[in-house]
C-alpha cells in the first residue's frame, strides 16, 4: 500500500478571473496561465501577464499584427506571446529557472519583432518607428517596442516551496490565514506613475480646474507618462542599466535580465491560506498620500476578499470604488480602470 507524505502541499483550489476595461471594442491586453504537474516532485505553475501599452507605432509591425494576429495591439501581442513562450518551455520541462524562462520568451518576442520587421538594431528600429529617426536618441526605442510585465510562480509541493520571477507592476502576494497580505514583489513602475500623479496634482491646484480628471488630459501629464516608457528597462546615456531606477518589461531588450526580481520562499501551510498574482489593474484604489496604515488596511482587506469570497469579491469591490469615484478625485489615477487579471491558489496540507 503507498505512504502518502502527510507534509505534501496541495493546491485545493484555483481562481481565476480575466475581465477587459469595459471600453468599446476593448481588447483585453492582459493574459494569465496555469499549469500543473503531477509528477514528482508535483508543480503548480502560474503567471499573470499585463501587456504594456506602446507610445510609438511601428507602422512595418502593426501591419504584421494585421494580418498575422487578428489585429492584437502591440501590448495584447507581448502578453499573448510571452504566455506561448511559457507555457511551451515549462510543459517541456516544469523544473526549468523561471529566470531563464522569462529570459527566453524575452528572446523570443525579440526574434518575432526582427522577424515582422527585418532587424532589431537600434538604428533599424528608431527608423521604422513613426515620429522618429537615426539621429534620435536610441533608448526612445523603448517608446515603441511592444512590452508586458509579468510574475511568474512555480509551487513545488513535495519542498514546501514558492519559486517566483518577477518584472514590473503585476504582483505576487501571500495571503496568511488571519488576513494579512505580504507583498514578495516591488511596484516597479510605481514610482514614475506617483511622480505623474503629482504633477497631475499640481497642475489641478493651479489651473483651479474642478475635478483630478481634468487634469490627467493636460498635454504636461500625457507628456510625462509617454516619457516614463523609457524607464522600461532603463539604461542611462551610457548605456549603463542602474536596478531600482527602471522597470523590468518583455521587450526584446536585454538589459530586463538586470530588472528581474527572483526568489524562494519556504511555505507554512499553517499560516499561509494561499497566494494570489494579480495585474495593477485588480488591485484596490489608493490614495495619492497613503499612509503606511492605511496600506496595511487595503491590503488587509483585499486578503480578507480573496480568502472568504475570492477574486470575483475583489474585482466588485474594485468596481463599487471605480463607480464612485468617477473624477478621480478620491482616488488619483492616470485612467478610469484597467484590464484585470488575477489567479489565486489556496493551499493545504496533502
Amino acid at each position: 500500500m503507498a505512504i502518502v507524505n502527510p507534509t505534501l502541499l496541495t493546491a485545493t483550489n484555483i481562481n481565476i478571473l480575466s475581465i477587459p476595461a469595459p471600453i468599446s471594442n476593448r481588447i483585453n491586453e492582459d493574459a494569465w496561465l496555469v499549469l500543473e504537474s503531477a509528477e514528482p516532485p508535483g508543480y503548480v505553475m502560474a503567471a499573470v501577464i499585463d501587456g504594456a501599452g506602446a507610445r510609438l507605432t511601428i507602422p512595418r509591425l502593426e501591419t504584421a499584427l494585421q494580418q498575422h494576429h487578428h489585429g492584437l495591439t502591440a501590448a495584447a501581442f507581448a502578453s499573448t506571446l510571452a504566455r506561448q513562450s511559457l507555457i511551451a518551455q515549462l510543459n517541456a520541462r516544469p523544473d526549468l529557472s523561471l529566470r531563464a524562462a522569462l529570459l527566453n520568451a524575452n528572446e523570443t518576442l525579440r526574434q518575432t519583432i526582427a522577424d515582422y520587421i527585418g532587424g532589431f538594431s537600434l538604428e533599424h528600429i528608431l527608423n521604422q518607428t513613426d515620429g522618429l529617426s537615426g539621429h534620435d536618441d536610441p533608448r526612445r526605442i523603448r517608446l515603441a517596442l511592444p512590452a508586458c510585465v509579468v510574475t511568474l510562480v512555480r509551487l513545488d509541493c513535495s519542498n514546501r516551496q514558492l519559486e517566483y520571477a518577477h518584472a514590473g507592476d503585476t504582483g505576487l502576494l501571500e495571503i496568511r490565514h488571519n488576513g494579512k497580505i505580504i507583498c514578495h514583489t516591488s511596484d516597479q513602475m510605481g514610482p514614475y506613475d506617483e511622480n505623474t500623479l503629482r504633477l497631475a496634482a499640481r497642475l489641478c491646484e493651479s489651473e483651479n480646474l474642478p475635478n483630478f480628471s481634468d487634469a490627467v488630459g493636460l498635454s504636461a501629464v500625457q507628456q510625462m507618462n509617454v516619457e516614463n516608457g523609457l524607464r522600461h528597462n532603463y539604461v542611462d546615456t551610457q548605456g549603463q542599466t542602474h536596478p531600482g531606477e527602471g522597470c523590468g518589461v518583455i521587450d526584446g531588450l536585454p538589459e530586463l535580465a538586470d530588472y528581474l526580481e527572483c526568489g524562494t520562499l519556504a511555505v507554512d501551510s499553517e499560516q499561509t491560506a494561499g497566494f494570489c498574482l494579480l495585474s495593477d489593474g485588480l488591485q484596490l484604489l489608493a490614495p495619492l498620500d497613503e499612509t503606511t496604515a492605511e496600506k496595511e488596511t487595503r491590503l488587509h482587506h483585499m486578503g480578507t476578499l480573496l480568502s472568504t469570497r475570492g477574486l470575483a469579491a475583489l474585482f466588485e469591490t474594485l468596481q463599487k470604488m471605480i463607480r464612485t469615484d468617477i473624477y478621480y478625485n478620491q482616488y488619483p489615477r492616470l485612467k478610469n480602470q484597467d484590464d484585470a487579471t488575477g489567479v489565486y491558489v489556496r493551499i493545504s496540507n496533502r
